[in-house]
């Protein structure tokens, strides 16, 4: 949810974000369906949890290669979700209708943006990442290989590099951009 709230603050407040990072940011409606997507529409929403059960099944749909955690931190953290899964069961509902639509919203938006995206996310689908690039003045994706949906988590050594070049600089990195030339 931080990417779309990233967004739609930037696009509302533009002479107040400098730059703006983006990581597998929702919004958008996806043009390939996600595995996420694909589950709601039959009824299941895997995203808010109600059992122990379920938030292993989260766990394991949020990364590619699952990191270590300790046991009683997921145990904490489970029960936590499930004690907060009617709110963010209302919240993801809410997500789901924002208006104006945030790809109305994103021409507005005047900072240099760089948006990662782990290439196998089932949560939101990679086929966003050019969505967000293409409605953004100034933006770049780059795509970690072999990642889920939470790159900060999973893969940080994959792009923190990349990413911190482009907080030290208000232009986006010159290898990005020639990414972005051939995209």
């Amino acid at each position: 949810m931080g990417g779309f709230l990233a967004s739609a603050y930037a696009a509302r407040f533009p002479e107040k974000v400098i730059t703006l990072g983006l990581l597998c940011p929702h919004g958008m409606t996806e043009p390939q369906p996600s595995d996420l997507a694909r589950s709601v529409d039959r009824g299941d929403n895997w995203l808010v949890v109600s059992s122990r059960a379920g938030f292993e099944r989260l766990l394991n749909n949020l990364f590619v290669k699952r990191p270590y955690i300790p046991g009683a931190v997921v145990k904490y953290v489970a029960e936590l979700a499930i004690r907060n899964s009617a709110k963010s069961g209302q919240i993801f509902d809410e997500l789901q209708h924002n208006q104006p639509p945030l790809i109305e919203r994103l021409p507005q938006i005047q900072a240099p943006a760089l948006i990662v995206w782990g290439d196998q996310d089932r949560v939101l689908d990679v086929s966003c990442a050019e969505l967000f690039a293409k409605n953004i003045k100034r933006a770049a994706v780059l795509m970690i290989p072999g990642c889920g949906h939470m790159p900060l988590t999973e893969k940080l050594k994959a792009w923190n590099k990349t990413y911190l070049a482009f907080l030290g600089n208000p232009e986006l990195p010159a290898e990005l951009e020639a990414k972005r030339a051939t995209a």
